[in-house]
């Protein structure tokens, strides 16, 4: 049973994981960030943008996002855009079953952490 274990984990058969990339100020503004979400895309996970963004700002769609993240090189499973409220943020969050969320914002990194996910400051 034991090498059954150790085969899985070679072979990334355990542990199919869901990670969420804020999207501005963080996947933009980081190069490391974006290797380490192609990282785990290429490993089969799922990554997910949330973004905060104002409604309405030309920037608001999944094709201005779409195009940003294939030129900086960061595949995706799905894009979810919010309003700049946390507990936004962590509705997402909740829905999609992130096990991880990366932001270069305190209060959403805060609002993540306290809601019980695994959540990281860049």
């Amino acid at each position: 049973m034991r090498s059954l274990a150790r085969f899985a984990r070679r072979h990334n058969l355990i542990s199919h994981r869901v990670y969420a990339f804020d999207f501005w100020g963080t996947l933009t503004d980081h190069p490391e960030i974006r290797r380490i979400a192609r990282d785990y895309y290429s490993r089969g996970h799922e990554v997910h943008i949330v973004s905060a963004i104002s409604p309405g700002l030309d920037m608001d769609s999944d094709a201005a996002y779409t195009q940003i993240l294939d030129q900086i090189g960061v595949p995706f499973t799905a894009i979810h855009r919010t309003d700049h409220v946390p507990a936004q943020k962590v509705a997402i969050l909740k829905k999609i079953k992130a096990d991880c969320f990366w932001d270069d914002t305190p209060a959403y990194i805060k609002a993540a952490a306290e809601a019980g996910f695994t959540s990281i400051l860049v």
